[in-house]
């Protein structure tokens, strides 16, 4: 779901609000993934099993590899 994530993150397990950061990003990531996936696919399901495999045959298809190259440039 990282890959969805435009922005990058950086996370400080040390960090006191640690917790509510990574429950924010999860919650920025599920919904990239679930626009993405109504918005260029015409795919509305929200299970998470369903959107799982959506994403594999996606990514077999080789649909995700510009998402992929964006997401590796970043790091």
């Amino acid at each position: 779901m990282k890959l969805f994530l435009a922005d990058g993150f950086a996370l400080d397990p040390a960090d006191a609000s640690y917790r509510d950061l990574v429950l924010e990003l999860g919650k920025r990531a599920e919904d990239a993934v679930l626009m993405y996936l109504k918005t260029q696919h015409g795919i509305n399901s929200r299970g998470s099993s369903a959107v799982l495999k959506h994403l594999q045959r996606l990514h077999s298809a080789g649909t995700l590899n510009a998402i992929i190259q964006c997401h590796q440039r970043l790091l």
